[in-house]
This record gives C-alpha cells, structure tokens and sequence, in this order.
C-alpha cells in the first residue's frame, strides 16, 4: 500500500481534517486523481475528489454507478473502519475541525 500525504482538508460529511490518503490497490502509487473515490478514517464515509481537488460526499448513486471491484473495495474499506475502535480510526480526535 502507498500513502500520499497532502493538505489538511476537512471531510465532507463529518469535518475531520483528513491529510493523507492511501491505495487500497496493490502496485498503485502516487497520488489521487480527480475522480478516484475515498473513504473517511473517522466517519467510514465514502467521498470522491473533485477537479479543485477537495473531497466531496459521494452520493449512493454515485457509489452503486461504480465499477463493481471498486464498489467492492470502498464498501470493505468501509465496513473495516466502522468496526474498529474510535481511538484507532481517529473519531473524537482534537484534529476534528472547530475542535
């Protein structure tokens, strides 16, 4: 897996500072492109970047429109994130915007 570091930005469903990103596809490397789909470390929602490069909410139409092993991936990612502990996932974290 590869981690891409970039500015702080706050997701678009829950406000928490979000600064890096990291493939969930073997052998892909460097950084996201307008388009790719992410999920939030905090609130397990998904979000999509946007050509101002900002993550902005992926909405379920758009989810259920994409390529069946990428929907795959992003409702996986989700649900492993939702499982975890908050501490570990980043929820109640000081780095949450306006905290």
């Amino acid at each position: 897996m590869h981690t891409h570091r970039h500015k702080k930005q706050p997701c678009p469903w829950c406000g928490y500072n979000l600064d890096a990103v990291t493939n969930a596809e073997p052998g892909i490397k460097g950084k996201p492109d307008p388009g790719d789909v992410s999920v939030c470390i905090s609130c397990a929602q998904p979000t999509v970047l946007n050509d101002q490069g900002q993550w902005a909410k992926l909405s379920q139409a758009e989810m259920y429109a994409l390529h069946p092993d990428t929907l795959k991936i992003l409702t996986r990612t989700m649900k492993i994130i939702r499982e975890s502990p908050a501490d570990v996932r980043g929820g109640g974290n000081e780095r949450k915007v306006g905290k």
